[in-house]
């Protein structure tokens, strides 16, 4: 096969006095793209390998890879790359990931299976000027190195996340037993609750003798979460207050799904159990328990705020507590798009974000008047109550835009640690599950915390 490359005139001449120049002089000096330098950088070798090429014939250009696909949905498929290149060849490192992103695989839907990597050699020829004639030419063989990438492709087994929801949306009402009829006592109308269950991570694996800090699973947590809601609740319950405000998400889920990775970064997650349907219902069969015992001390209101590791899983469980609540009368779930809520009680204006730290607290103070301009207006005392440190902390602003002080809680977290936090030293937290009392008048008028020790 004969290949003649184009390259223009004065690039030519560079070449031929700089036959050892790099790509990235050439990307600078003639302005151009990456690929196109490292192909004129490739040509100036062979110049200096071949001897002086006086005159380099128009023709064609090289030839791009050609990609072949061939795909089945949800049964089998393939991709076969082939074609040559005279710098940036496929090498057995990158050949997989290079055919994928070329082809546009999607790694949600497809997997790499059996992989061959082939190469064969030919010798692509360069004319010579050996006079002025026409005529006066000979060919000088180059040797070139052709490409075949077969990537067999196996349909992804797990299972998509909104199907997995969609049989917990079936299941959702036999869950936990039949709902009770409530019986509430006389109620302080003046009184709330806030009960902000944190950073629960549900499926998240955490093995003792390597974090030192207690072995956590799915069983495990699923115990933690309903003992610390309860002693929370009863020491709310004291107090009768006229409603509570429960506060579900906040990373929930350790998982978004049964790949074991954030949903942003990609990270991957240690989990106690892979079945991610596992998790999630080990997960809402918790939350309908602790809701149903909150609902016979007051009427609910359930308010979503996703975290960085659940934002879609946390929100399809909002859902089946919907379905599951969607008739009863003491319970209300808002389950809006928003990742910010805010509600205000009297004299006191409290809003909710999964993190409100590293540097973010004024902005994030600012969106209570920003989004809430009339709750703002109403209130004397303002807070906002974050997650995601999985520890406790109270920071005092005074807002930039406005007049009067504002709080910050970071609240504290169910969970332990896993290897990541061990490893990377994030070991400060204090697992715990917290509540608040809320008074029309005095603002938060009592905190209670439960601690948790998984080294029992």
């Amino acid at each position: 096969m004969k290949i003649k490359i184009k390259v223009p005139d004065h690039i030519a001449v560079f070449l031929k006095e700089n036959p050892n120049v790099g790509r990235l002089i050439i990307a600078k000096k003639f302005n151009c793209g990456d690929k196109i330098a490292r192909n004129y950088a490739a040509i100036g070798q062979m110049m200096n390998e071949v001897g002086d090429l006086d005159d380099i014939i128009e023709d064609d250009e090289l030839k791009k890879c050609k990609v072949a696909t061939e795909y089945s949905p949800g049964q089998s498929g393939s991709i076969t790359v082939t074609g040559l290149d005279l710098s940036d060849r496929f090498s057995e490192e990158g050949a997989i990931e290079r055919a994928q992103r070329v082809a546009k695989i999607n790694k949600k839907e497809w997997t790499a299976g059996k992989i061959k990597i082939g190469h064969w050699d030919t010798s692509l020829k360069l004319r010579k000027r050996t006079g002025d004639a026409p005529h006066e030419y000979e060919d000088v063989p180059y040797p070139i190195t052709h490409w075949s990438v077969s990537i067999e492709l196996v349909p992804n087994k797990a299972q998509p996340i909104y199907e997995a929801f969609e049989e917990l949306l079936k299941t959702a009402p036999i869950l936990a037993a039949p709902l009770v009829p409530i019986h509430i006592p006389t109620l302080d109308p003046r009184t709330a609750g806030e009960m902000i269950p944190n950073d629960a991570h549900f499926i998240k694996f955490g093995w003792g003798k390597e974090t030192m800090a207690g072995n956590m699973d799915l069983s495990i947590i699923e115990k933690q979460f309903i003992d610390a809601t309860d002693a929370n609740l009863n020491k709310i319950a004291m107090f009768n207050p006229s409603l509570i405000y429960y506060v579900i998400g906040n990373d929930l889920m350790h998982t978004e799904n049964i790949m074991a990775e954030t949903p942003k970064g990609k990270n991957h997650l240690d989990t106690g159990d892979t079945r991610f349907q596992k998790g999630a219902e080990g997960c809402l069969k918790s939350l309908i328990i602790s809701v149903d015992r909150a609902s016979q001390v007051a009427p609910l209101e359930l308010l979503w705020i996703p975290g960085n590791h659940d934002y879609h899983a946390s929100w399809w469980l909002s859902v089946c507590l919907k379905m599951r609540y969607e008739n009863h009368k003491h319970i209300k779930i808002d389950n809006g798009p928003s990742p910010k809520k805010a509600r205000l009680w009297g004299d006191l204006l409290v809003g909710w974000i999964h993190d409100g730290s590293s540097g973010r607290e004024n902005r994030a103070i600012n969106m209570l008047p920003q989004f809430w301009p009339k709750e703002w207006g109403e209130s004397r005392y303002r807070e906002l109550h974050t997650g995601h440190k999985h520890k406790t902390e109270v920071t005092k602003f005074k807002p930039v835009f406005t007049v009067g002080g504002a709080v910050i809680r970071q609240c504290a977290g169910l969970t332990t640690l896993d290897f990541w936090h061990a490893d990377n030293l994030w070991t400060d937290a204090v697992p715990a599950c917290e509540s608040f009392l809320w008074d029309k008048e005095d603002g938060i008028s009592a905190w209670f915390n439960q601690n948790i020790d998984y080294l029992k």
